[in-house]
């Protein structure tokens, strides 16, 4: 997008500061994929009991 995704004219810069926010406020995609792990395994450990 060149210079648009840091000009203030656009949402484009607005979406790509938001993503950046998000990104370190969620934290880490494998810390997601390790709590899914445990409660898919909980939830199954669950059912089989």
């Amino acid at each position: 997008m060149g210079g648009t995704g840091v000009t203030g004219d656009t949402v484009v810069e607005q979406i790509f500061r938001e993503i950046r926010a998000f990104r370190i406020y969620d934290g880490p995609t494998e810390v997601h994929k390790w709590s899914l792990a445990k409660k898919i395994k909980r939830d199954w450990k669950a059912q089989r009991a």
